[in-house]
């Protein structure tokens, strides 16, 4: 798979993931109270002392015609609350180019003042924050925003936090890399499917469904063997592209390339099996769960974030479609790791000349439901009809307000609404999920330099879905695998283990616990 594809499909899965956590809610107050704000709550702006200001932030996401309107509902009630004038540029292209459009409103002159942010981007911080288009907000953040910044726990904080400095404001809805069988619960009934614990169960019901609905698509995912099934093995994953691991359960946090493992061969040779069994379409990795997947029921299952469920039900149920549903189950018991909190967000351009007001707008939005509501669901009556506990999208609306893409950077939990009958169940369910099977991995924080093995690691990079490209092709073999080994042992893989081991340590030896 080339890397302008791996690039959009990266891009798309940032948008996806915001449209799938939409759709979550946990009753205010999710900092522990035995956690004292970090700062004064009761902060507020001199309004009469600010003075008229506009704020331009870039999103890098397709334009909606419904986001003028959304966008002139809160201008107006922004403008007499904080004297501030908020506009969205909207740019939907590959992450190199959108950095630049940055970093040239910087050279013209007329900064934007914050964009969208994400790993996905591969961009490193420490890169944007020595070119001038990313600014250190720990002082800022507390300061301008204190609000929405005593809504994070210490833990966040401490995520949040790189190299002594936070450049991120996140959202507010807590995620994890975890992978359950979100699958057909009514075609789970209708065959006497036994539940779903582990993906040996899992496999049972994909060959049940195969058997008897043999036009469906049987199942899909958007990840490579190592997102799919190094957690299930006890795995934490240090660095993704580069496919390092170590042991949740190692105290020394020894590194490894995720080749190298045993369980490497099981996880492509399940997945290859897969594959020939028929349970995959011939284009099997897919780019996103693309709404029709959902709606025409011929998909039966996709391996995912438990949120789906959520997200799955909700569409259907805005579609009037009551024969199908959608339910979550895990695929094993280990524990999974928590998102990054830098893993997205909005990050403040280092050539903005007002980045105070960006986070006055942040605290604007965030401190208040009615702010909040203009932003991501619109109007009422016009965007959406309050129904009494829960909300529906208005009807003939060009698309619904979960369907916006602006939203994600903005999320927040304690606002976030429900809209159908029994999702708040559903919402309870998956943050016990979260509570009780993931946690921040002990490596947070830490951020590799590949910078003296530039050599070895740029090339595996480019090289990390060379393997799940043999399964695709249907070409994979035990053979095929111990030939990339072997060339990867050649090329010097044991170096970069060496290099990012030694940050490491010192990295751990630095900060204790």
């Amino acid at each position: 798979m080339n890397k302008k594809l791996m690039i959009i499909i990266a891009a798309i899965l940032i948008v996806i993931a915001g449209g799938i956590t939409a759709f979550l809610l946990l009753k205010p107050g999710v900092q522990p109270e035995e956690e004292d704000l970090f700062l004064p709550g009761d902060w507020q702006i001199d309004v009469e002392e600010l003075k008229d200001a506009a704020i331009t932030i870039y999103l890098d996401v397709p334009n909606q015609n419904d986001m003028e309107d959304v966008l002139e509902a809160v201008n107006r009630k922004l403008k007499d609350d904080l004297k501030t004038q908020l506009d969205f540029e909207v740019y939907w292209e590959y992450p190199a180019m959108f950095i630049d459009r940055v970093r040239t409103s910087n050279a013209s002159g007329q900064p934007c003042d914050a964009y969208i942010y994400s790993t996905g981007f591969d961009m490193p911080v420490k890169t944007l924050v020595e070119q001038g288009l990313m600014m250190d907000l720990s002082e800022l953040f507390p300061k301008y925003a204190p609000n929405y910044y005593n809504q994070f726990s210490r833990d966040e904080i401490k995520a949040l936090t790189v190299d002594g400095g936070i450049y991120l404001i996140p959202p507010r809805i807590p995620s994890a890399d975890i992978k359950y069988a979100v699958v057909r619960q009514d075609l789970m009934e209708k065959y006497n499917i036994p539940e779903i614990s582990s993906y040996d169960d899992f496999e049972v019901y994909l060959e049940t469904v195969k058997k008897n609905e043999p036009d469906m698509i049987t199942t899909n995912y958007y990840d490579t063997s190592l997102g799919m099934f190094a957690q299930a093995y006890g795995y934490a994953i240090l660095d993704r592209d580069m496919q390092l691991v170590y042991r949740w359960d190692d105290p020394e946090m020894q590194i490894m390339a995720w080749e190298q493992t045993p369980e490497c061969l099981e996880s492509l040779e399940r997945l290859n099996g897969w594959l020939e069994k028929g349970y995959l379409a011939k284009t099997y990795i897919i780019a996103e769960i693309q709404n029709q997947m959902v709606t025409t029921g011929k998909w039966a299952s996709f391996v995912c974030d438990p949120s789906n469920q959520m997200y799955f039900n909700s569409l259907l149920n805005s579609k009037g479609i009551k024969d199908i549903s959608y339910r979550a189950y895990p695929l094993y018991d280990g524990c999974s790791a928590r998102n990054p909190m830098m893993s997205y967000g909005l990050a403040v351009n280092g050539g903005s000349r007002q980045p105070e007001r960006v986070l006055m707008f942040i605290d604007w939005l965030q401190s208040d439901r009615e702010n909040y509501d203009l932003l991501m669901y619109g109007v009422k009556g016009t965007h959406y009809i309050d129904k009494g506990g829960y909300i529906e999208p208005a009807p003939d609306v060009a698309a619904t307000f979960y369907e916006w893409v602006w939203k994600p950077p903005f999320e927040n939990i304690d606002y976030q609404r429900t809209n159908y009958p029994g999702l708040e169940e559903e919402i309870d369910s998956y943050h016990e999920i979260l509570a009780k099977r993931t946690k921040f991995p002990a490596h947070f924080g830490f951020i590799p330099d590949y910078s003296s093995v530039y050599d070895i690691a740029t090339p595996r990079k480019q090289r990390s879905f060379e393997l799940d490209d043999l399964v695709y092709r249907g070409s994979f073999s035990e053979v095929g695998l111990q030939k990339y080994r072997d060339e990867q042992k050649r090329l010097g893989v044991d170096s970069v283990i060496a290099e990012i081991q030694k940050q490491l340590d010192d990295y751990r030896a630095k900060n204790p616990g």
